[in-house]
Formats: structure tokens, C-alpha cells, sequence
């Protein structure tokens, strides 16, 4: 017996198109068919379970898939990477854990070759997307895949992590997303915001005390960024000592007020600029009032743990 999500259809000699089978005359292309010993395809209805298997719900290898982005990543081709990443966010929903984690290596694999090209250019469109595709879960669970196996330094562990929000220096430069204590410092990653009335600047990166670069400006108006980590060289340009805590200048319920400063050398000067950090730990989609205000106790203690610790 043939089962029902099968039907047959047949071949027309003329046009070689698709037809049914028992009929006088192609539907095509109107040629006699009375007589003749046509060929029979069998083909399976699309039932969800044909639709499945076109998306499969694992991914057997990535090797094809990294030749092809190591090259754009080569040419810094933003266009193209971007377009494969946006895909590969896409199919995160239909395929299972271990084939996730696989097109979370095709991402960390870009990032690793090119740290700051990543950061630079590849973030803000990357972060949009998957904030706009994936489900809470699933975002959390891939920038927690990334962070720990790609974006940390040698040594570097993560302490703790909370949606919330950092905010620095007196022009109210705002990242409101995800932040990550580690032994080392935090990782601000979300939307930009920038201003007193906080106008949107897109989505950005703060990576306290390393946290990309110290600005400071000549007296024509260009700025210079010292790099504090060297992505050649693994190795701090400034060391830790010379970003220093000054006082907690705030300590609210919601929130911690820190005053740091930073001390470095500049062609035999020794220069410094100070920083106002605020840090706002939010609730996680679905959580309790009661679990938030736990957790919040938790951010805050380890805030004070990392900062007191690291930057005496």
C-alpha cells in the first residue's frame, strides 16, 4: 500500500515537465499523450515533516562555512559577513543544542581573528540582529557561549552576569544591556546611549578597566587611543595599578556610584582622567520581584568585591 503523504506523477516526452498521471494531454505543452509509456516519479507531499527535514535540526559540519567567512573576515568585507551571521541567527530556533553551539564557533571564530575589527565594526549590526531574532534564552545563551570561549583573555573568568546598565563619565555615555564581572573586569555589551536627554547612538562596547582604549585629546581637536590590551603581543600596555578607585561616591538601592582614575605615561608625561561609573542591574525577562532583589544584593556585593580588589 502506498502511503499517503506519496503521490506519483509522470514525465511529458515533449516538454519534460511535471504532469499527472491518466491524462490525454500534457498540461504544458499540449502534446498526445493517448498510448504512451510515460515515466513515473514519486513525490512526497510537503507535511510538516518534509519541512523539517528541509531545515535539519542538526549541523553536521563547519568547516565549508568558516573557509568562507575566514576570507571575508580577511578582506574586512562587513557586507557579506554580516549577511551569513544574520542567517545563521535565523536557524538558531530550528536546530538542536550541539549544532547551535557549532554557528556560535563560526561567530567566535570571526571574533578571534579579528578582535577588533569585531568590535568595531562587526558589533552594533550583529548585537541588532540578535536582539531582534532570537528569544531571551537563546540571546542570553549564545553571548554567554561567546563571552566565556572567545571574548575573555587567558585567565579570565566570569564571576557573574545581569541584564542592566553602565553608565560612565559626566556626558551620561550609557551601555543598557548586559554586563560581566570577571576576575579581570567588566563587559558592558547592549544599546548606546548617549546624552543627558540619552539620545540613541546604536550599540556599543565598554570594557572596564581594559576597555579598548584611553581618548585623550591634542590640542587641535583629533583624539589619540592608547590600547591598553595588544592583541599581537597578548600583553597589557597599562598595567592595572594605574587605573585607581578614588571612593564609592553613591550607594543606592539601585544602583553604585563609583569615582575611578586613571593614571598613564604619554611621551614622558604622566597623565590621568577621571571616571564616573554607575552601574543599574535590571530584571531578566520573567523574574520574580522577590529573586531580583536577591540577585541585585549578589551584582552589588560582587561589583564592590571586583573593584575594591582590582583596582588598589
Amino acid at each position: 500500500m502506498k502511503r499517503i503523504d506519496e503521490y506519483e506523477k509522470a514525465i511529458c516526452p515533449a516538454c519534460e515537465k511535471a504532469i499527472k498521471v491518466g491524462i490525454s494531454f500534457c498540461t504544458n505543452c499540449g502534446a498526445d499523450l493517448s498510448g504512451l509509456d510515460l515515466k513515473i516519479i514519486t513525490t512526497e507531499v510537503p507535511t510538516m515533516a518534509a519541512s523539517t527535514r528541509i531545515a535539519p535540526t542538526q549541523l553536521e559540519s563547519i568547516d565549508k562555512e568558516w573557509a568562507i567567512l575566514k576570507q571575508f573576515t580577511e578582506q574586512k568585507n562587513k557586507s557579506e559577513i554580516i549577511n551569513i551571521l544574520r542567517n545563521y541567527i535565523t536557524r538558531l530556533t530550528q536546530i538542536d543544542e550541539a549544532s547551535r553551539k557549532k554557528i556560535y564557533d563560526l561567530i567566535g571564530k570571526v571574533l578571534s581573528e579579528d578582535p577588533q575589527f569585531f568590535k568595531l565594526k562587526l558589533f552594533k549590526p550583529f548585537y541588532k540582529n540578535k536582539q531582534n531574532l532570537l528569544a531571551p534564552h537563546l540571546r542570553i545563551e549564545m553571548e554567554n557561549y561567546l563571552m566565556n570561549n572567545y571574548w575573555f583573555f587567558k585567565g579570565e573568568t566570569l564571576i557573574i552576569s545581569s541584564k542592566g546598565s553602565v553608565l560612565f563619565n559626566k556626558n551620561y555615555h550609557e551601555i543598557r544591556g548586559r554586563f560581566y564581572i570577571t576576575n579581570q573586569r567588566i563587559i558592558a555589551l547592549g544599546k548606546q546611549l548617549e546624552g543627558n536627554k540619552r539620545t540613541a547612538a546604536g550599540y556599543g562596547i565598554i570594557e572596564f578597566p581594559y576597555m579598548g582604549g584611553i581618548r585623550f585629546w591634542r590640542s587641535w581637536g583629533s583624539v589619540d587611543i592608547i590600547y591598553p590590551y595588544n592583541i599581537k603581543t597578548k600583553k597589557f600596555s597599562i598595567s592595572r595599578s594605574s587605573i585607581k578607585l578614588e571612593q564609592i561616591k553613591k550607594e543606592k538601592e539601585v544602583r553604585i556610584d563609583y569615582i575611578l582614575k586613571h593614571e598613564y605615561e604619554h611621551k614622558g608625561k604622566t597623565k590621568s582622567i577621571t571616571d564616573k561609573l554607575r552601574f543599574i542591574p535590571l530584571k531578566e525577562e520573567g523574574e520574580s520581584e522577590v529573586n531580583f532583589q536577591n540577585r541585585r544584593e549578589l551584582v552589588f556585593s560582587n561589583i564592590k568585591e571586583f573593584l575594591n580588589s582590582t583596582l588598589k
